[in-house]
């Protein structure tokens, strides 16, 4: 004899897979969509549709989980300190261009 509680937690349980197999349906679908916007304005390679969806359905699914993708390389400093000094030197130079 199955109880209410039993059936209620079953179907709790069918619920949740159900939700999860919507939610990755609707990303495909999403995935789809952006990459069909994609595909109709810049030329790809028939051979490479499938793995593009790959990658924005990833994309899509990290947004979904909260957990960032990782970063590819770290920032590089910027290859020149810009100070006041610098910008008091090349005003200077840009009023001598504009006079001439």
């Amino acid at each position: 004899m199955v109880t209410a509680k039993a059936r209620t937690s079953a179907e709790d349980q069918m619920t949740d897979i159900t939700a999860e197999k919507t939610n990755r349906d609707d990303l495909l679908r999403m995935a789809v969509d952006v990459v069909a916007a994609y595909v109709s304005k810049n030329p790809l390679p028939a051979g490479q549709i499938p793995e593009v969806i790959h990658t924005v359905y990833a994309s899509l699914s990290s947004l979904e989980t909260g957990i960032p993708e990782a970063k590819s390389e770290a920032p590089k400093p910027a290859a020149r300190d810009y100070t006041p000094r610098y910008f008091d030197a090349a005003r200077k130079e840009l009023g001598k261009w504009a006079r001439r």
